[in-house]
């Protein structure tokens, strides 16, 4: 059947009035809807203002005409760099301790379970390993700092000093989090 007669077949009103009366229903009640949330969107929300906002330089170098200067937000080029999240705390760890004092029994820190490891040879001869994970452990800030005290302690048992350098060689995971975290309480400098 050719479109023209699929038109032909869908124009014909051969129906039983009940579902043109349910079509007839529809249709007012999509121009309710349209009513009530399009036309208000278009009036309040102006997604061609969005799109312009978008558009818009948001950063910018600090020296003009020079890309390899560092780069600020627009709104904040001239003005103070935020230097602490939370007034009063100048080091990392009274950050941290402000932190777990605010969201204490919050999730902090997830870990995820290596469930199992495919490894597959690539046209180029390299191997793509694709992991399998299982879900997310989480550990709140209490816990967190809790057992990041405990490695302070640590520290201060083998005899680690103020101002010690400790080096850090780890993946990016929770154990090596935690031990930077005791190194910013027990004032190491972590390298």
């Amino acid at each position: 059947m050719s479109d023209n007669g699929v038109s032909e077949e869908l124009g014909k009103n051969n129906h039983p009035v009940y579902i043109s009366a349910v079509i007839f229903l529809l249709k007012i009640v999509f121009f309710i809807y349209d009513l009530i949330v399009y036309i208000p969107f278009k009036i309040w929300a102006d997604p061609s203002q969005k799109l312009r906002m978008s558009q818009r330089s948001k950063a910018s170098p600090i020296k003009d005409g020079d890309p390899t200067s560092p780069w600020r937000h627009n709104n904040v080029k001239d003005g103070q760099l935020t230097t602490c999240v939370f007034p009063g705390c100048h080091t990392l760890a009274d950050q941290w301790n402000e932190c777990v004092k605010k969201y204490g029994d919050l999730d902090c820190l997830g870990t995820r379970e290596v469930l199992s490891i495919h490894k597959e040879k690539q046209k180029n001869g390299k191997i793509f390993e694709k992991w399998v994970m299982g879900e997310y452990h989480w550990r709140s800030f209490k816990n967190v700092d809790k057992r990041a005290n405990m490695v302070a302690s640590a520290f201060a048992s083998i005899g680690c000093k103020k101002n010690d350098k400790i080096i850090l060689f780890a993946e990016t995971r929770e154990e090596w989090v935690i031990t930077a975290l005791a190194c910013f309480k027990s004032c190491l400098p972590g390298l």
